[in-house]
């Protein structure tokens, strides 16, 4: 090869590593999934982002429960995002970074993030020390109940049991609600099981057809979720019987 065909073949190879570097910053940088409906000029996701963690933030919890019309159909949305290999691709690169690197560059949010996040949103955006408990518009229950029941097949666990208890708050169309915490109590993660017996105790005080769901749970092979059950039901006034389990699990 003649010496002006290798340098030439130099500058190509140095310009192909110039557009990966420039892509894999792009990938790093440009999140579309950001955009949307904005909460005092920031994207819906900007909020989740500080919840993803399960951190109760008081002032993301408020700033979404205010903003409801904006707040929830943006949630149901971010809550059905399906994965991408992308994304998940852009955050195992981002962690090989040099630490110099990363403390730079934010660290990339990933679908199943955005999802967790839409996940405890819908949970604790009803239900609140800030502001009280606020049951949900039966439209905005509507919207939920879709995204919510599909959610409880998510591969991540995180973001099955925020959906198992944000279901609890869907009282004004509680036996769709119910069924759907009856897949939940089905879960093979014993998290997400308790959770849907927390959400079937705040729906038995206005559907009677949560009780026997909940009483269910008494007989669950992990003791923690029998313990939530019975929490819950001497919330409403009506502690298990010693026959109560028992029969659960004759029944089964």
């Amino acid at each position: 090869m003649r010496p002006t065909s290798k340098r030439a073949a130099r500058i190509a190879g140095l310009g192909v590593a110039v557009l990966a570097v420039a892509g894999v910053l792009w990938l790093l940088l440009h999140d579309p999934d950001s955009q949307g409906p904005l909460i005092k000029g920031k994207p819906v996701a900007y909020w989740t982002r500080q919840l993803r963690t399960g951190h109760m933030d008081p002032d993301v919890i408020i700033t979404l429960a205010n903003e409801k019309s904006v707040a929830i159909p943006a949630l149901v949305r971010q809550l059905s995002l399906p994965d991408s290999a992308a994304k998940d691709f852009t955050k195992r690169l981002w962690r090989r970074l040099p630490p110099m690197l990363r403390d730079r560059v934010s660290e990339p949010t990933t679908r199943a993030d955005r999802r967790e996040g839409a996940a405890f949103a819908l949970a604790v955006i009803y239900q609140n020390e800030f502001l009280g408990t606020a049951a949900p518009a039966l439209a905005e229950a509507q919207m939920m109940l879709p995204a919510l029941t599909r959610a409880l097949q998510d591969r991540d666990v995180y973001v099955r049991l925020c959906a198992a208890n944000a279901l609890g708050n869907l009282g004004v169309i509680s036996a769709p609600a119910i069924e759907s915490c009856d897949v939940a109590l089905k879960d093979t993660n014993w998290w997400v099981r308790a959770n849907a017996a927390m959400a079937l105790g705040r729906l038995a005080k206005s559907n009677a057809q949560a009780i026997p769901r909940l009483k269910s749970a008494l007989a669950d092979s992990h003791p923690k979720v029998g313990k939530q059950a019975v929490t819950e039901l001497e919330r409403l006034g009506m502690p298990p019987q010693q026959d109560d389990a028992s029969s659960t699990i004759e029944a089964k």
